[in-house]
């Protein structure tokens, strides 16, 4: 018995299907890092890069978990009105502790290529090797969520 021709042309479809390959990712565009990875980087020395990302977002706010206590960094941003951190506290990073508050203290400049977050400015806090005289610190941070 012979075999409709439309049986010849599925067959032949899902031996093509099965033998080809997916097409490799996109490349990421200049500046953007892989979903869950982040770069830190405290006065001018990159420290930390990691794949310890976790990213909340609630209608128009997003908060940014990197790392793992005792050396982390918390960022909460507004996205309302395009990407705009309101807070970044750096805890223990490069013997770094310290925060930048919108309005309050330090300074921030947020901004974002594909699903990465780059935020460079400055934070006010103490290093661990003299706790007891504030320091003020240049970081940039970018973290994919």
């Amino acid at each position: 018995m012979k075999s409709p021709p439309a049986a010849h042309v599925v067959l032949l479809a899902v031996a093509v299907a099965a033998c080809s390959s997916p097409p490799p990712p996109a490349p990421l565009p200049r500046g953007a890092l892989v979903t869950g990875t982040a770069e830190v980087t405290i006065d001018d020395q990159g420290l930390r890069t990691t794949k310890e990302v976790e990213c909340q977002t609630n209608v128009s706010q997003t908060n940014i978990t990197i790392g793992k206590a005792p050396e982390t960094v918390t960022i909460q941003i507004d996205n309302s009105k395009g990407p705009t951190a309101e807070s970044v506290a750096i805890d223990n990073i490069g013997g770094f502790t310290g925060s930048y508050w919108q309005n309050v203290q330090g300074s921030a400049n947020t901004s974002m290529v594909d699903q990465t977050y780059k935020i460079t400015g400055t934070a006010h806090g103490f290093r661990t090797d003299n706790p007891s005289a504030t320091a003020t610190e240049n970081f940039t941070i970018n973290a994919a969520c």
